[in-house]
């Protein structure tokens, strides 16, 4: 749910650079002169970690998209099943841009403005400050309390005592009535990340629109792209022929990784900004699409989600800067390396996707079990830095 911090969930790292999309990326081709170098990143930072699977892809204008992979989905005594690029990892918070984009493509039209008062969609409720704006939920600064950090959370209790709560239909009163308290701080005077506030997002778009999370992301989103994979709509039993990557966690404490994928998680999906599955290529052309192919939002929305600020949330140590729905990170190897975008992670599935301006790049990073973001991050992007 949140942007990844420290040590990263494992199993799969998707690491995807979409360059100069759009008009601007037509031409003859070339292969890529630096795959071998990042096929060795990847390989030696599943080595370096006893990680389980890693995949990448690289799409830079010029250049032959180029796609590697090392390790395994899936590697047990009874099964082993080789890592691809093509499986499908749940994105976490990564969905907060997704959300804010289409909240800003509804100000755009004149539909609704940031200043708008949460309360003409959702009111009635004691923790919700009548002065809360649709920026704040964006830029988290509504003060409302993170819904992650309750004592009854999975993300206190552990998945495996949080079974039951994990298969439950969550609704927006259920979550602010059961697991959200009284206002931290008055709106717009403070800083905290607050999953809270993009779900309430993503309740406004739907009220607004009338249409569920999902159709508004692939027919808004995703289909001006020409992206058409993503899996938006998650059950469980995971159905057929959904090519999702395994997702490993630790459920007994024992430092053995055990696969969660089939654990149902309708609570998740329920309460996070946006369920959204992706392989790597298909969310680096939506990162792409967004900060450069200037396909999906006006000149000026686009700056307004980039107009960052200083922050600090103890809970977030990794965040340096926010906007909206976008946030910049300590990359303490990297400090000249300029870069934007959103992270998250779950259980198992951890999420980076970068944005890096001198290269008009994008980045992927998808993880799922714990220990080789940290690992392949940085050294990857010096790749790519060097190389493009």
């Amino acid at each position: 749910m949140k942007v990844a911090s420290g040590v990263a969930l494992f199993v799969a790292v998707t690491i995807v650079f979409v360059a100069c999309g759009g008009s601007r990326g037509a031409g003859p081709r070339r292969p890529i002169g630096f795959a071998d170098e990042l096929q060795q990143i990847l390989n030696d930072a599943v080595l370096a970690t006893n990680g389980v699977g890693v995949t990448a892809a690289v799409v830079a204008e010029g250049d032959e998209p180029w796609t590697g992979a090392a390790g395994n989905s899936v590697r047990s005594a009874t099964a082993t099943i080789p890592m691809t690029p093509d499986m499908l990892f749940e994105v976490g918070s990564v969905a907060k841009t997704f959300v804010t984009t289409l909240l800003m493509q509804l100000v755009d039209r004149g539909v609704v403005s940031l200043d708008d008062p949460l309360s003409r969609w959702i009111s009635g409720y004691p923790q919700l400050d009548p002065r809360i704006s649709l920026r704040d939920l964006v830029d988290s600064t509504s003060g409302i309390p993170e819904w992650v950090d309750h004592p009854s959370s999975p993300f206190k209790r552990g998945v495996d005592k949080s079974r039951a709560w994990l298969a439950r239909s969550w609704t927006v009163d259920d979550m602010l009535t059961e697991l959200v308290g009284k206002p931290e701080f008055p709106p717009g005077t403070r800083w905290q990340y607050s999953t809270t506030g993009f779900r309430l997002v993503r309740e406004v778009l739907e009220r607004q629109t009338g249409k569920p999370i999902a159709e508004l992301i692939q027919t808004r989103l995703l289909d001006p792209l020409g992206i058409h994979g993503m899996w938006l709509t998650p059950t469980w039993p995971i159905p057929k022929g959904i090519p999702i990557a395994h997702e490993w966690y630790d459920l007994d404490g024992d430092t053995n990784y055990d696969d969660i994928t089939d654990i149902p998680k309708t609570g998740f999906a329920d309460l996070k900004s946006a369920p959204v599955y992706s392989n790597a290529l298909d969310l680096a052309r939506f990162c792409q699409g967004l900060f450069h192919g200037g396909t999906l939002l006006s000149d000026s929305s686009l700056a307004a989600m980039l107009d960052f600020r200083p922050v600090a949330d103890p809970a977030e140590p990794v965040l340096a800067e926010y906007g909206l729905g976008v946030g910049v990170f300590h990359l303490p190897n990297l400090a000249g390396l300029e870069h934007y975008g959103h992270g998250g992670h779950g259980f198992g599935y951890v999420a980076m996707m970068l944005y890096l301006p001198r290269h008009n790049a994008s980045v992927v990073v998808l993880v799922n079990d714990g220990v080789t973001m940290d690992a392949v991050v940085e050294p990857f992007l010096r790749a790519v830095d060097e190389g493009l």
